[in-house]
């Protein structure tokens, strides 16, 4: 029998979960730790650790501890973001063929999808040996900012070590699958999701087991590793005034640092103070040199108080640009190991007048809603309590999640990688990106007399298909000529099911010619789910006019049989 997982694969942890009798359990890591750190070593022998060994190596080694290779995955060398953490990494990355990224160790080099397989095959193998059966199938979450070059290289990773990828989830979906938000909740829930290396800001509109984005702000470089920054920096900056050495010439020392400074932010979010105790740091001087620092809670406090307040105020603009107030919140939901900082917690409190949903431990949400929307795509039963809302608990409705509904969390627009005019940049829900249609207007609620003067409407496709091209779709829902009333072509495509194809189509309309896009609607068409011994196609007719902007028919076919 094979296992269905859900895998967290972070940019500091990865966390892993699975169902068992209808319930998500964390699989613990080797020496039992819920989160695996996202480590690898490149040892001189041509072998490797991973998770905690290797992050112990970071101080002693930290040219050749890789890690937070999540931030490079996916990217060209010249985004700027490559560019940023060229000065924040201590390994050496540099521009590899076709503008990618690769990074050194070793006198070899790497590209950071590497690394990534690396992980995820220990982790599975752990898996497959913790759960005494084979792990072959897996849901593995991403950031919600992920572009599609991201994803695939995310999936590519998984698929090099032999790791089926049943679906990539947005981060923030498989938190608030974790928390018990399914069928029917009828909620808007707003995401916090504070990690070890990054901030995403979610709204999210749930009703009849759809899941809908409604806003998404976040920052890729704020998270738990800016908070360490700012602790080192303090410290350093004493212990320069105190010895006239500067720590940070010393990559070796400057790590050791940090891991204590890491520590102790730790310590601080469950005591008052910690202790910052490195003996001779620097151990090449003619003199002992200790680094002996006690910081308080009040002292950290101040020190990360600007960084909080940065996720703060995204996280408002978030619910601003979803149209919403703060009350119109039925949840906010914690997520990521930084939401135990006592501090931010309290900004969050003061934010939304009541206490923030905290009841999942923060670094196992992402992996056990990931896990829960795997078993569902398994077709085991899940059980799933109502979460605690302002809501009466008779709207709720307990079962199995409605997978499907979640299905465009994986569509994204088809794309030519070889191609050099390809636009690697993402896209927000309110910006119409190229691959756009010009189309008559359709909004049938618009005014007669004002019709002829409406820009129109116009269409955004995005696909996920290896037989259908965005063009060639385009050319289908083009409008035919001759009679002005916006009519359109008849036309079809098959989606192969053993592929996971689809197919979103959304239509903005231009209001009154301000250049602000209104979204008038969308639809998803995806392959049916194929079983161990078949793979039907659907094929997809549709009719698009004026009085009928979204006719459908997709039959499922099976042998040449209609169904």
């Amino acid at each position: 029998m094979t296992k269905y997982i859900g895998i967290d694969l972070g940019t500091s942890t990865t966390c892993l979960s699975v169902v068992e009798k209808g319930e998500s359990l964390i699989i613990p890591g080797p020496s039992g730790e819920k989160v695996i750190p996202s480590y690898v070593y490149l040892r001189e022998d041509g072998k490797f650790l991973i998770g905690e060994p290797a992050k112990a190596e970071c101080i002693a080694d930290p040219y050749n501890t890789i890690w937070a290779t999540k931030r490079l995955i996916g990217r060209k060398f010249n985004d700027p973001f490559v560019q940023y953490s060229l000065k924040r990494l201590p390994y050496k990355i540099s521009e590899s063929k076709h503008d990618g990224v690769q990074i050194h160790g070793r006198d070899k080099t790497y590209p950071p999808e590497w690394f990534a397989s690396l992980i995820l095959k220990s982790v599975v193998h752990h898996a497959s040996t913790y759960l005494s059966e084979p792990v072959k199938k897996a849901v593995i979450t991403v950031p919600g900012t992920f572009n599609k070059f991201q994803r695939e290289a995310t999936q590519k990773s998984a698929e090099k070590i032999g790791l089926e990828v049943l679906r990539l989830v947005n981060e923030p979906t498989a938190a608030a699958v974790s928390w018990g938000f399914h069928k029917k909740t009828g909620q808007t829930v707003a995401v916090f999701d504070l990690g070890g290396g990054t901030f995403d800001a979610f709204i999210i509109r749930i009703g009849e087991g759809n899941y809908k984005l409604l806003a998404a702000r976040g920052e890729p470089w704020l998270g738990g590793e800016d908070f360490d920054n700012v602790l080192v920096e303090k410290v350093a900056s004493a212990f320069k005034k105190q010895y006239k050495i500067n720590i940070y010439t010393d990559k070796i020392a400057h790590q050791r640092l940090k891991t204590a400074a890491e520590k102790a932010k730790m310590e601080l979010s469950e005591n008052d103070e910690a202790l910052i105790y490195i003996p001779s740091i620097c151990p090449d001087i003619s003199r002992v040199a200790d680094v002996n620092y006690k910081v308080g809670r009040a002292e950290f406090d101040g020190l990360i108080e600007k960084l909080v307040d940065r996720t703060i105020q995204i996280f408002h603009r978030a619910v601003q640009d979803a149209g919403l107030s703060l009350d119109d919140l039925d949840n906010v939901l914690m997520v990521g190991g930084m939401t135990r900082v006592p501090l931010v917690r309290e900004k969050m409190r003061r934010l939304i007048g009541r206490e923030p949903n905290c009841t999942i431990d923060p670094d196992e949400a992402v992996a056990r809603g990931a896990a829960i929307i795997a078993s569902g795509l398994s077709g085991n039963p899940v059980k799933l309590s109502p979460p605690a809302s302002t809501k009466p608990a008779d709207e709720y409705l307990s079962g199995d999640v409605d997978i499907h509904a979640m299905y465009a969390e994986a569509i994204t627009r088809s794309h030519d990688p070889s191609s050099p005019d390809q636009d690697f940049s993402s896209h927000q829900p309110d910006v119409l990106p190229d691959g756009g249609i010009d189309t008559p207007n359709l909004s049938g609620a618009q005014n007669s007399s004002n019709a002829e003067q409406a820009p129109g409407a116009q269409l955004l496709l995005e696909v996920l298909s290896q037989s259908i091209k965005i063009e060639d779709l385009a050319k289908i829902l083009a409008p035919t000529a001759g009679n002005g009333n916006g009519n359109w072509r008849t036309g079809g495509f098959t989606l192969k099911a053993s592929l996971r194809e689809g197919v979103r189509i959304k239509v903005y309309h231009n209001a009154n010619g301000n250049g602000r896009r209104v979204m008038l609607g969308e639809f998803v068409i995806q392959s049916y789910k194929a079983t161990e011994h078949s793979s039907p196609e659907i094929k997809v007719y549709f009719s698009v006019d004026k009085k009928a902007p979204f006719a459908v028919n997709a039959p499922i076919l099976s042998a040449g049989i209609s169904k």
